[in-house]
């Protein structure tokens, strides 16, 4: 996964220019549901991993899980460029 930011670095490294920037609603889809439970379903899995990666995903798993308010679907964005 990639944030937007990283995504326009790579673009402009490239040499393309970006011409329009949209951002599309998803907050209505149920998407977040199922994915945070599929998230916590897989924790375990990464008990083997590096202890920089563990780090790293306890603080995922907790900002996901700390949350009282309902989930909601993460916005997508698309970049247009030439």
């Amino acid at each position: 996964m990639f944030h937007k930011a990283q995504i326009q670095e790579l673009i402009e490294k490239a040499d393309f220019q970006i011409f329009k920037q949209v951002i599309v609603d998803a907050t209505y889809l149920q998407d977040a549901k199922w994915e945070k439970s599929y998230a916590n379903s897989i924790r375990k899995e990464f008990a083997g991993a590096p202890a920089m990666i563990q780090t790293l995903v306890s603080s995922y798993y907790e900002l996901m899980n700390a949350s009282s308010h309902q989930e909601q679907s993460l916005n997508s964005f698309v970049l247009c460029a030439r």
